[in-house]
């Protein structure tokens, strides 16, 4: 793999001084999980059928940037440790870097370098763009600060960046983030309630993964795993009754997430992970470069995986309470009211929340299906899109979803001292199984 330096300078805009922003309870958050030997970052890529041109790939990432004012903005701290947003007119650094993959290997570690970058949040943009050049199609690549932007921001991004580079319009009302407000759950008891709840289903001490095969590495590596056209109609097809996809990914990760800790001797009662849910207003769901993703817990017991369709039944019924109680939004409530405490306390909190009583067992994050292709004009159409989330240790695991050109693509995101390569293709191995039985209706179980 060859690397070339940046070049040609970004796209300015039309104000030449820095404009100040509120720094939220969702952005602090994030700030206080990133560290750099596990990057709290968002990773998005397509790759394309063609070869991209630098100059003009770097062109149209300043038009983008120059949309979205968030994607410039970096971060600035008061005596108090306070933060805060500064949109700059133009980017501080061309985000923008360029290396040569002679193949899947070279790529495979392009991938990895870059998701396992911490990006300063001192300069502007909080964001790195890398295009791989490839034999078998060029990729574009991102890694988001998750303090600046989601998984919905960051593809809001990379839709505008394709955009403008096939000269088409970019139809995405660009509306600033301290504008959105997030749609607040009814009810003050009814608040208190589902915040309690939340409480106590967070409290409660998870099952973790058995690592097998793992190295004490700092950083990410990924592992693709795609359902072609039929499997994907096959699992859409079953999400029927009130029950969705995402439903059913979340079945098939618990399952596979049972199977893997019963065959190497480890423990698997209660298993939870981790969703997203995005608190962005209907208005402008799929829109926005902000970050508006709440963490909620989604958890099974040993008799709700006893049969495949109680796993599922026990998924939906919690994921449909989510979403009818907004227990997210109320939560979002509370931070806001956590943030004007003293940056110790808040230091504090983060490293509760992080602690290992606490921490889940994975992290699952669905964007769902893509409406429209990511081409970059009429002869670099968009082959395949991968995203994934940011995971901590002893997670260490986070699945990534999106469907695209009628394919699921899966990243299983992992960190080094998790597994190694030959342990988490089994693990995605089991996953596709586990998947494969739901949406063919039979039966699937762990090796107890």
């Amino acid at each position: 793999m060859t690397s070339r330096p940046a070049s040609a300078p970004l796209t300015a805009v039309h104000w030449e001084r820095p404009v100040r922003r509120a720094f939220c309870a969702l952005d602090e958050a994030s700030y206080h999980l990133d560290s750099a030997t596990a990057p709290w970052s968002v990773h998005l890529e397509v790759r394309v059928t063609g070869s991209v041109v630098e100059d003009r790939l770097r062109h149209a990432v300043g038009v983008a940037l120059a949309g979205h004012p968030r994607a410039r903005a970096r971060l600035s701290t008061d005596r108090r440790g306070r933060g805060a947003w500064e949109i700059t007119p133009r980017p501080d650094v061309d985000p923008l870097d360029v290396v040569v993959c002679s193949d899947d290997d070279a790529l495979r570690d392009a991938r990895a370098r870059l998701q396992s970058l911490a990006v300063p949040l001192v300069t502007s943009p909080p964001l790195r763009i890398r295009l791989a050049h490839h034999r078998n199609g060029d990729v574009v690549m991102l890694n988001v600060h998750h303090a600046a932007g989601d998984g919905i921001a960051a593809l809001c991004l990379l839709r505008s960046i394709a955009r403008a580079y096939a000269g088409r319009p970019d139809l995405v009302p660009q509306t600033p983030p301290e504008e959105v407000r997030i749609p607040s759950s009814s009810g003050r008891w009814g608040r208190l309630r589902a915040l309690v709840g939340e409480l106590r289903q967070a409290a409660a001490r998870s099952a973790h993964l058995v690592p097998i095969g793992g190295a004490d590495r700092p950083g990410y590596q990924l592992h693709h795993l795609v359902l072609d056209t039929a499997q994907t109609a096959a699992l859409a097809a079953k999400a029927k009754a009130g029950t969705t996809v995402n439903d059913l990914l979340l079945a098939g990760l618990h399952l596979a997430l049972d199977s893997w800790n019963c065959g190497h001797g480890g423990a698997a009662g209660r298993l939870s992970v981790l969703m997203p849910v995005n608190l962005r207003p209907k208005a402008s769901w799929h829109e926005v470069f902000g970050n508006f993703s709440f963490m909620v817990p989604v958890v099974t017991r040993l008799a709700d995986r006893a049969a495949p369709a109680a796993t599922v039944e026990a998924i939906r019924r919690r994921t449909q309470h989510i979403k009818r109680q907004r227990t997210p939004a109320a939560a979002v409530r509370v931070l806001d009211v956590l943030q004007h405490l003293p940056l110790p306390a808040k230091q504090g909190i983060a490293r509760l929340a992080a602690s290992e009583r606490v921490i889940p067992t994975a992290i699952l994050s669905n964007l769902g299906r893509l409406e429209e292709d990511l081409d970059f004009g009429p002869e670099l159409h968009a082959g395949e899109v991968w995203f994934s989330p940011p995971v901590r240790m002893p997670m260490g695991l986070a699945v990534g979803a999106l469907t695209a050109a009628g394919r699921l693509h899966l990243v299983l995101r992992y960190r080094h001292p998790l597994f190694g390569p030959a342990e988490i293709a089994g693990f995605a191995d089991s996953y596709r199984a586990a998947l494969g039985h739901l949406a063919a209706g039979t039966h699937v179980g762990a090796s107890r």
